[in-house]
């Protein structure tokens, strides 16, 4: 068993806050000999964002890399419109890009890891190309069922991956991820990279342990698995990654956090350089819903006006309500996240 772990993220400055987060979560919970070594896969991160990451060493020590990707390669790339970004093939480059590391975990941003990682690095692999978690939703088995995988062993979510690079750079993986994607249709695959590692890892993926990698849908029953009731109930009591899969991150203001695992993900966040950057309000009540109805009433014919000018009526009176229930809201936050 060792005691180095290899963690690789994938990011843009977007995310960076988030990524900040996932750390935060990392060095805290981390055993005392643990010797955490993160690699950051970027495009192309300013200093300032450099020094934030850098100074989490303050939470425990561990060493990390920055390693610039050029997006360049992957542009003619097909990926649905609800992830829309580059950086989501960057773990494709994971084996090649370190050439001297055999194995490596992979972790995407919108996650807080609530126990050490030492035991999921530690998982034997065997000839296996990943360790992953089954992806649990719905969506899922309804794609599988109309055969536009073209396998039919359990597809694990991307979120969360174990990789045994040494095997994966034996075997090419990368090249055949990177040929693989350029052929496929947003159309008829739905997950974009997490299809082309299912594919590619077809009899030759781990299942692991649901609590490693807990994600929206089994918080709100969505499932569709090989789990056991009590596999799935012992995830959601004590999971060692939580990972905000679905739209509501704990960082947007669709509403107020109200969910107790948004108040957890804020106490990581707050650890971080970057936490005033989930209080700008004007990212979620102006640049969203608010500014999207203006920009309908000055864009619209004339016979849509009246509906929309009602509907940003509505938003209007809603956003007075949300501005005075705020108190109540911020002292439970305040409770939630000592």
């Amino acid at each position: 068993m060792t005691n180095t772990i290899n963690i690789f993220f994938a990011s843009n400055k977007k995310f960076a806050p988030y990524l900040q987060t996932a750390i935060a979560s990392i060095l805290s919970n981390a055993m005392d000999d643990d010797d955490i070594k993160i690699f950051i896969l970027n495009d192309n991160f300013d200093n300032k964002i450099k020094d934030d990451i850098i100074s989490l060493n303050r939470i425990k020590k561990f060493d990390v890399e920055f390693i610039n990707i050029n997006n360049n390669q992957f542009i003619y790339f097909k990926s649905p419109s609800y992830i829309n970004s580059a950086t989501t093939f960057y773990r494709y480059l994971i084996p090649i890009i370190k050439p001297d590391i055999d194995k490596a975990l992979y972790l995407d941003c919108d996650i807080i890891v609530r126990k050490s990682l030492k035991d999921l690095f530690n998982i034997d692999l065997s000839n296996n190309y990943i360790a992953g978690v089954e992806d649990p939703a719905v969506i899922v088995s309804q794609l599988k069922s109309k055969n536009r995988f073209g396998i039919k062993d359990r597809y694990v979510n991307a979120g969360v991956l174990l990789f045994n690079c040494k095997k994966m750079r034996d075997d090419n993986f990368t090249e055949k991820c990177l040929e693989l994607n350029k052929k496929l249709s947003s159309r008829t695959y739905f997950g974009a990279d997490q299809d082309v590692i299912n594919i590619l890892t077809y009899n030759s993926k781990k299942i692991i342990d649901i609590k490693y990698n807990v994600v929206s849908s089994i918080y709100e029953k969505q499932l569709h698995t090989e789990y056991t009731d009590a596999e799935i109930e012992n995830a959601l009591k004590n999971p060692d990654i939580i990972h905000f899969s679905d739209y509501k991150k704990p960082w947007n203001f669709y509403g107020f956090p109200d969910r107790m695992r948004d108040y957890e993900y804020h106490k990581y966040a707050k650890m971080t350089n970057s936490y005033d950057k989930f209080f700008i309000f004007k990212a979620s009540l102006l640049n969203n819903e608010f500014a999207r109805k203006v920009r309908r009433i000055k864009n619209n014919l004339l016979f849509a006006i009246v509906n929309s000018m009602f509907e940003l009526v509505l938003d209007i009176c809603g956003l007075i309500l949300s501005i005075l229930s705020f108190p109540i809201y911020w002292f439970r936050f305040k409770r939630n996240t000592k």
